[in-house]
């Protein structure tokens, strides 16, 4: 077994794919490097360029990446990264070279770039993810994606015009699903949801002995998050006002804390009641709870390694002992340079939700 925390002699290996048959066709000799940019916030989720010297690679095919090393031990790993498609819009000749770059989007942009000129209409009774199983055959997309039983129970109508991924995505949230994303071989998978917190970290990057991390570990938080949630609702028989405002002093973002309100409003036209008494109690309890959804903080981490087999959407763990950081999150973006420096940035994210005091409350204006 490899030791990934050795020095490594290391190669990186790009290869033509054919589609839709996803055979691989040889390799690129004439590529001379590049970088790859895997992103969980992205629609598509992935991106790139892999630059080339001499003959120019056919377009209209797929590239893959692989990644190779040899540890201090002679112990070998290969690893495919990321299978993209691949096209050179501007190639630069000279005598009988070619030279250029052949920009990469991942295998998501397939969907994403089709459209439905008429609103689609997922019928009551269908399971959504027989629904986008087909319409990832339709795109000859291989796919792999979770059985579930869910099934609709009224009928879903997109819009005119949105991407069929949009759709795609639209139904694997309703069955409980993450959005669509493309392993390494470049087929579509689709899996329950599940929050990274509770996920058991696929990689543990710490310091001192046979740590990977390289230079400083760059720590953001979000402090910017609303203390208080004003809501109305308004019709033309009434108007109730319902509130809730974080008072904990212990609270960083609370009203005593700052010294000021930073308010989150939103109109509200429907709510559960036969009278404006029970109508304003159920206000108010959607105001309590949409601040706390509201509190969640945003902490973000930023490091730098050599590539390992992590990949957007994983849960990993840092931890940077002399600095006192223990931390758990979710991998947002990974950019992997394919020339020159071997040293890969990771970004994470993870959202802190913590306790806090209130005040909420309500009135009827009119009605």
């Amino acid at each position: 077994m490899v030791d990934w925390t050795t020095r490594r002699l290391q190669t990186r290996t790009f290869r033509r794919v054919e589609w839709p048959s996803m055979d691989e066709a040889g390799e690129i000799a004439c590529a001379t490097g590049g970088t790859l940019d895997l992103s969980a916030l992205s629609e598509i989720k992935g991106s790139g360029n892999v630059s080339f010297d001499g003959d120019e690679p056919r377009n209209g095919g797929l590239v893959r990446v692989s990644y190779a090393f040899v540890d201090e031990y002679g112990e070998h790993d290969d690893r495919v990264v990321a299978t993209m498609r691949a096209a050179c819009e501007s190639p630069t000749l000279l005598g009988g070279r070619t030279s250029g770059k052949l920009e990469l989007s991942g295998m998501l942009s397939i969907l994403s770039g089709r459209r439905f000129a008429a609103p689609y209409t997922a019928p009551a009774g269908s399971r959504p993810t027989e629904l986008v199983a087909n319409m990832c055959a339709e795109c000859g997309l291989a796919a792999s994606i979770t059985p579930s039983a869910y099934v609709l129970s009224s009928d879903w109508t997109s819009k005119a015009g949105v991407t069929w991924l949009s759709v795609c995505n639209e139904l694997l949230d309703k069955a409980g699903f993450a959005s669509l994303r493309a392993d390494p071989y470049g087929t579509i998978v689709a899996a329950p949801y599940v929050e990274p917190m509770e996920r058991s970290p696929v990689w543990e990057f710490r310091d001192g002995d046979g740590s990977i991390l390289v230079g400083e570990v760059e720590v953001k938080r979000d402090l910017s998050v609303p203390n208080a949630v004003r809501l109305c609702h308004s019709t033309a028989d009434e108007c109730l006002e319902a509130w809730c405002i974080n008072v904990d002093p212990d609270s960083p973002s609370s009203v005593p804390s700052l010294g000021f309100e930073v308010t989150k409003y939103e109109a509200v036209s429907e709510l559960a009641g036969d009278s404006p008494q029970e109508r304003l109690a159920s206000l108010v309890a959607l105001a309590e709870r949409k601040l706390v959804a509201s509190s969640a903080r945003v902490e973000k981490v930023k490091i730098k390694s050599p590539w390992v087999p992590v990949w957007p959407d994983d849960a990993i763990a840092i931890e940077y002992t002399a600095a006192g950081l223990s931390w758990r999150g979710c991998v947002t973006s990974i950019r992997i340079p394919l020339a020159g420096s071997p040293i890969c940035t990771t970004e994470a994210r993870r959202f802190v939700r913590t306790a806090f005091k209130t005040e909420s409350g309500g009135r009827v204006i009119c009605g």
